[in-house]
C-alpha cells in the first residue's frame, strides 16, 4: 500500500498532459495544459523549476503550408488560430543530462503545441548561489520542418491530375486561395509532417560525424541534400551529439543536437534538420534503446587500456578489445517505432542520417502500442523493451529477439511505466491501479516461465473524499522508496468547488516501512559506495520516521559537523 508523504494540487483547468523523467539529473517535467514545470529531485530538496512563457504571438504563428486545389473529405483547410482560441502544451521530452557535475547539470527540453509548434528550452545553469530557475528557449524546431517542407530543393512537390479530385465545397461561390496552390496530395504530406505525435531523445553520442545530409532514409532513396542547415557542419566531425526524434502522422524526423563543451553557449545554431523517415501510417510511439556505457566513458576505457599496453600481457590486451567490441555493438542507435497500424519495428540510425529497419517485433494487428519503453540493462548490457497496447502488454528481449505473451494485468488503458532497474517495474493506468512487477532472472528461458509474471503489490489510489479520474504518471525512485504518481481529479471537489478539472502531484512510500537501523544501514552503504549519487529518495523517506531517529540519522552521516555545533 503507498501513503502519501506530499501532494501539491495545481491551479484550476491544469490538467495533466505527460511528463518526462531523466534518470540522469533526477528531474521530472511535468507537461499541463497551460504550463509546464520541472521538479528536481536532486538530494531530496524538490526544487521546482518552470519553462519561461514565450510571447503570445509565437504560439499563434500560423505556417503557410499552400491551398489545396480542392477541398474535398479528408483533405480539410486549416485555418490560422487566433489569440482567441486555446493553444496547450500536450507533449514533452527530456534529454540526457549532460556535465552533470556543473552546476547541476546541463539539460534540454522539446516540447510540442495543440496548434502544431513544437519548441526546445535549454535548462539555466545552477549554482549554489543562483535565483534563476527558468528554462529559455532556444529554437522553434517546427520553424525549422516548415522550412525544409517549402523548399523544392529537398522536399519535392507531390503532382497530381486535378481531374481526380471532385471539389464538394458547400460555398457556390469561387474559392479565393490567399496562398500557394499546392496539389491535395502536397497538402496532406505538409500537414502530417507537422502534426506531432510523440518525441523522444536519443542518449549521448561521442565522436559525431553525422552530417546534416538533409534527406530521407534509405528506404526511400533519396539524396536530396540540405543545403539550408550548413551552418552547424564545422562543428560535427568531433562534437558530442544527441539525436531528436518526433513521431508525426507521416513518419519521424530527425534532428541532430550538437552539444557545446561547458565553455559555449547553446544557441539554435546547435540543433539541424537530419532526415525524414516515412511511413505508411501515424507514429505512434517511440523510444531510443539505451546504451550500456555512455560513449565518453567507453572513450576514457580505451585510452587508459592504450596506456596500460606497455604493462600487461597479450591475453588482457585480447580480453579488453574483445569487451570494447561487445560494448561499442550494445551501442548503436537503435529507436523502437509503433504505428497506427498495430506494428512495432527495430530501426537502426547511422552516422549519415539513413534510418535502416531492422525487423518487426509485431506485425499488423490493427491493436495501436500506445506506449513504449526499453529497461535498464543488466550486468551483461542485455535490456528489454516494454510494449503497451491498451490494457495489456508485451515485453521483448532485445538479445534473444523474442517476444513474450500478452499480459492483461489492468481493467483499464494502462498510462505509464516506471523501471527502478532491469528487474523492476511499476504500470499506472485510469483504473486507478499502479501495479508492481519483478522479472525473475529465467523468465526468458521459455514461454511458461514468462507466465510466471505476477505483480508483486497492486496500489489502489483512490481517496475517500476526493476519487480521482485515474493515475496519467508515474515515476518510481532509483531505491524503490517513493513513487511519484500524476493523476487529474473531477470537477467539484478541490477548493471553492471548481467546475474544471484539475490535477494533483503525489509522493508517496510504500508500507510497511523500513525498520530504521535496517534503513540507516542501506543508506550509509550505499552513500559511501556511490558518493550522494540516486540517493535522492533516501532523502525524502527518511520523513517517514520520527524526529529522534532523523537525529540519529543526520549524526551518523556528519559526525564532524555535529562535534563542532
Amino acid at each position: 500500500m503507498l501513503h502519501d508523504l506530499l501532494s501539491l494540487r495545481q491551479a484550476s483547468s491544469s490538467t495533466f498532459n505527460c511528463s518526462s523523467y531523466s534518470k540522469s539529473s533526477n528531474k521530472l517535467a511535468v507537461v499541463q495544459k497551460n504550463a509546464i514545470f520541472i521538479i528536481n529531485f536532486k538530494n531530496g530538496l524538490l526544487k521546482k523549476e518552470s519553462v519561461k512563457m514565450m510571447p503570445k504571438d509565437e504560439y499563434y504563428n500560423d505556417y503557410k503550408l499552400g491551398e489545396p486545389q480542392a477541398t474535398v473529405f479528408p483533405i480539410i483547410r486549416k485555418h490560422a488560430a487566433n489569440q482567441s482560441d486555446e493553444v496547450d502544451f500536450l507533449k514533452g521530452s527530456l534529454s540526457e543530462c549532460f556535465f552533470p557535475s556543473l552546476g547541476g547539470g546541463f539539460q534540454l527540453l522539446a516540447t510540442s503545441t495543440s496548434n502544431g509548434h513544437v519548441f526546445l528550452f535549454k535548462s539555466p545553469y545552477i549554482s549554489s548561489t543562483s535565483s534563476n530557475y527558468f528554462w529559455e528557449k532556444v529554437s522553434s524546431l517546427s520553424d525549422l520542418t516548415y522550412q525544409i517542407l517549402i523548399d523544392p530543393k529537398i522536399n519535392e512537390k507531390i503532382q497530381e491530375n486535378d481531374s481526380v479530385w471532385i471539389d464538394r465545397n458547400i460555398n457556390s461561390k469561387p474559392l479565393v486561395r490567399q496562398f500557394e496552390s499546392v496539389s491535395n496530395l502536397e497538402y496532406k504530406k505538409r500537414t502530417e509532417w507537422m502534426d506531432i505525435q510523440c518525441m523522444d531523445w536519443s542518449p549521448i553520442i561521442s565522436n559525431g560525424n553525422i552530417e546534416n545530409t538533409g534527406k530521407r532514409s534509405n528506404k526511400n532513396n533519396n539524396n536530396n541534400n540540405n543545403n539550408n542547415n550548413n551552418n552547424s557542419n564545422a562543428k560535427a566531425n568531433d562534437s558530442t551529439i544527441a539525436l531528436l526524434s518526433l513521431g508525426t502522422k507521416r513518419g519521424v524526423i530527425f534532428f541532430k543536437c550538437i552539444i557545446p563543451t561547458s565553455s559555449d553557449t547553446f544557441t539554435s545554431d546547435n540543433i539541424s534538420f537530419l532526415c525524414f523517415d516515412e511511413y505508411d501510417d501515424w507514429v505512434t510511439a517511440i523510444k531510443w534503446k539505451p546504451f550500456l556505457f555512455s560513449p565518453k566513458i567507453i572513450t576514457n576505457n580505451n585510452n587508459n587500456n592504450n596506456n596500460n599496453n606497455n604493462n600487461n600481457n597479450n591475453n588482457n590486451n585480447n580480453n579488453n578489445n574483445n569487451n570494447n567490441n561487445k560494448n561499442s555493438g550494445q551501442n548503436q542507435n537503435i529507436i523502437a517505432i509503433s504505428l497506427g497500424d498495430g506494428s512495432v519495428n527495430l530501426s537502426k540510425v547511422d552516422n549519415e542520417g539513413n534510418v535502416t529497419l531492422l525487423y518487426n517485433i509485431i506485425e499488423k494487428d490493427y491493436n495501436v502500442a500506445t506506449l513504449l519503453e526499453w529497461s535498464p540493462p543488466n550486468e551483461n548490457g542485455e535490456t528489454y523493451l516494454f510494449i503497451c497496447k491498451g490494457m495489456g502488454f508485451y515485453l521483448y528481449n532485445f538479445e534473444k529477439k523474442q517476444l513474450s505473451c500478452l499480459f492483461l494485468k489492468h481493467r483499464a488503458t494502462i498510462t505509464c511505466i516506471s523501471f527502478s532497474d532491469y528487474y523492476h517495474f511499476s504500470t499506472s493506468s485510469l483504473d486507478n491501479n499502479i501495479i508492481d512487477f519483478k522479472i525473475q532472472p529465467n523468465f526468458w528461458n521459455s514461454p511458461i516461465t514468462q507466465e510466471s509474471l505476477q505483480p508483486t503489490s497492486v496500489n489502489y489510489l483512490p481517496k475517500d473524499d476526493d476519487k480521482g479520474l485515474g493515475v496519467y504518471s508515474l515515476v518510481t525512485s532509483p531505491n524503490k522508496l517513493i513513487t511519484v504518481y500524476l493523476e487529474n481529479l473531477p470537477p467539484g471537489i478541490t477548493m471553492y468547488h471548481s467546475k474544471s478539472v484539475t490535477s494533483r502531484l503525489n509522493l508517496a512510500y510504500r508500507d510497511p516501512p523500513y525498520n530504521f537501523q535496517s534503513f540507516k544501514q542501506a543508506f550509509l552503504n550505499k552513500f559511501e559506495r556511490e558518493k550522494s549519487k540516486d540517493l535522492w529518495d533516501y532523502f525524502i523517506y527518511i520523513n517517514v520516521y520520527p524526529g529522534e531517529s532523523i537525529l540519529e540519522f543526520i549524526n551518523e552521516i556528519c559526525p564532524d559537523d555535529n562535534d563542532k555545533g
